[in-house]
């Protein structure tokens, strides 16, 4: 009897999505490439079974084969549903956010690509039109309640850092003004 892969790789597929685990884990733990893992999400790709195997057992699933009665088989659902893996708005917006700061981070280590970039900074700058849309993002950024306190945290911290860093320069000057000279 031959069998078709493809529910079992969407069923694979919409657990992965639903887990907390990020592509990057997922590829760890099972030695695939990134952009092959990015396929499979985008179910252009599929899995040997050795590797949807271990992608079950990663995600703890079971996969059985059994015959299955046909007066009482049932269409196959689309997606698992696993409510206690789901994330929460806010989770997702710092793994997002996660994200976006590593990849602006490879891209500022090239300095071709980070060229690219500051040459595009300069040009909305410029552009008034685009310049008025940056702050109209800025100003919707700052009057979010969680922003404003990062950013009142983060602020609190550097002036903090900023005290210790002048009190130690004092207490460093304090000492070499005053050593006495031996006559």
């Amino acid at each position: 009897m031959i069998m078709s892969m493809a529910p079992l790789m969407d069923i694979l597929r919409a657990a992965a999505k639903a887990s907390s685990l990020s592509q990057a884990d997922i590829c760890r733990a099972l030695g695939l490439s990134r952009p092959h893992i990015c396929q499979f999400y985008a179910g252009t790709k599929g899995l040997s079974v050795e590797k949807a195997e271990e992608l079950a057992a990663f995600l703890r699933l079971e996969i059985v084969a059994r015959p299955v009665d046909k007066a009482k088989a049932k269409a196959p659902r689309k997606a698992v549903e696993n409510r206690s893996t789901k994330l929460s708005s806010k989770e997702k917006r710092r793994r997002k956010a996660a994200r976006d700061r590593a990849r602006y981070h490879a891209r500022m280590a090239d300095p071709a690509k980070r060229a690219v970039m500051q040459a595009r900074w300069r040009a909305r700058r410029a552009d008034p039109v685009k310049r008025a849309a940056i702050n109209a993002r800025e100003r919707a950024r700052r009057a979010d309640p969680e922003y404003r306190a990062a950013f009142n945290a983060r602020q609190r911290a550097a002036r903090q850092r900023a005290a210790r860093q002048a009190l130690k320069m004092s207490k460093l000057a304090g000492k070499t003004k005053t050593k006495k000279r031996g006559k």
